[in-house]
């Protein structure tokens, strides 16, 4: 038996790589902000949960299809107004700013240059005279689709489902997650959730309703009365992989085996 390892970097920088930051204006609701480099391209939608719609990077067209983190709690959804924006040539960040009774949340997203991963960090100030959660939603419709595999690794351990395992209502969830990764086998790529540790209580993933898509959702770990979370994930899109084994600081680790002879 002969074991293949490909490590896939979060980083590649080269001296031709760059970050771009851009202001669209909307009338009658919050702009938004586009991140983007070589790699990723992340549309910020502060009003729609401060979601982030992802695509590639340099030269692929629109703005992509597949929304991430989408917040919420209370069963309400997050209406996030901008903080600030900032960005150079090797770093944008946009940070948002949600207000909600005694409930303060700020949700920053970076992107580096020579980078694949989208950084959020959150700041949950909760001064209610009970416990929170957050919630997160996100709608992939790019690895619907028989070709389509989830993995993870939880608290007991590496799970995996193929497309057709998650139909009927059925789900993959982890307790305590370390990551989640969303892929097409077809395609050849897709996206992996790295939660700081303590920062997901757990993740879940199911078909959407259309039976083209997949939804991800996540509940964050309980924010005591007069408590603060602070927490940071990365969003990583990765290409030219059908599975994922292990997920570490930097890499994306793709093991599969092949039998000789």
């Amino acid at each position: 038996m002969l074991l293949l390892c490909v490590a896939f970097s979060l980083s590649g920088s080269t001296a031709a790589d760059s970050v771009g930051l851009e202001q669209r204006s909307a009338s009658g609701r919050e702009g938004e902000y586009v991140l983007h480099n070589q790699f990723l391209r992340a549309t910020i939608q502060p009003g729609h949960g401060g979601r982030a719609v992802l695509g590639g990077g340099e030269g692929s067209a629109g703005m992509g299809t597949d929304a991430v983190l989408a917040d919420s709690f209370g069963a309400r959804q997050c209406r996030y107004r901008v903080g600030y924006a900032t960005g150079s040539s090797t770093l944008a960040i946009v940070s948002l700013q949600c207000s909600r009774g005694a409930v303060q949340i700020r949700k920053t997203y970076s992107l580096l240059e020579g980078e694949s991963a989208l950084r959020v960090r959150y700041r949950i100030e909760n001064r209610l005279g009970q416990s929170m959660r957050l919630e997160t939603e996100s709608l992939f419709r790019t690895l619907g689709g028989d070709s389509a595999l989830v993995g993870g690794l939880g608290q007991v351990g590496l799970d995996r489902w193929k497309a057709q395992e998650l139909r009927g209502g059925r789900r993959a969830a982890w307790t305590n997650p370390r990551w989640a990764s969303l892929l097409s086998q077809e395609e050849g790529g897709g996206y992996v959730f790295r939660p700081g540790p303590g920062v997901w209580e757990e993740a879940r993933v199911t078909e959407a309703g259309d039976g083209g898509s997949l939804r991800a959702t996540s509940t964050s770990v309980q924010v005591p009365p007069d408590g603060r979370l602070e927490a940071d994930l990365q969003v990583i899109r990765v290409r030219e992989l059908s599975s994922v084994m292990g997920v570490s600081q930097g890499f994306v680790t793709d093991m599969s085996a092949e039998t000789a002879g």
